[in-house]
């Protein structure tokens, strides 16, 4: 029984392991996860003027069919650092590759995250990826037991070859 649930809490941390690291491998210019047309965004302080909280995850999806009166979740370049911000797009250029915001501002498609009404809402898993993605949370959940348990499968595998030799 003691195996069983070594193994499952092994294999369960293998799974977070794993999805963290290819998390922060799938990192954009901007330090946002992309997965094909989605991009995984950690709710922050800049976020919560738009309703997101600190702790969510936001999962954006992106679309080719923007329409006028869209609310689009979009980079914001025309700051020192880039953020995301929400905008409702109050006209689209007849390439439909820009649109204008209510905001005075325009916005290039490549840099539109997708409509704000696809968004999908994770409370709380966006803290604790920040935790897990952050360099000392990496660090002490991801790397240290890795190590740890590389060490522990070299002792148990000399072991075996020590007990072997014997007889």
């Amino acid at each position: 029984m003691k195996k069983i649930i070594v193994r499952v809490l092994v294999g369960i941390f293998a799974i977070i392991a794993v999805f963290v690291t290819v998390n922060m491998l799938s990192y954009n210019d901007y330090e946002i996860a992309e997965f094909g047309n989605k991009s995984f965004v950690l709710g922050n302080k800049h976020l919560e003027k738009y309703g997101y909280k600190k702790t969510d995850l936001i999962i954006a999806t992106k679309t080719d069919n923007i329409k006028i009166d869209d609310s689009i979740m979009y980079y914001n370049n025309y700051e020192s650092k880039t953020t995301i911000d929400e905008g409702k797009v109050t006209e689209i250029s007849s390439n439909g590759k820009q649109y204008y915001l209510d905001s005075n501002t325009s916005v290039s498609d490549k840099y539109v995250l997708g409509t704000s009404d696809k968004v999908k809402v994770y409370p709380v898993v966006g803290g604790i990826l920040e935790v897990l993605e952050s360099r000392v949370g990496y660090l002490l959940i991801i790397v240290l037991p890795t190590l740890v348990l590389f060490a522990y499968l070299i002792r148990k595998i000399t072991v075996e070859l020590k007990e072997e030799k014997k007889n």
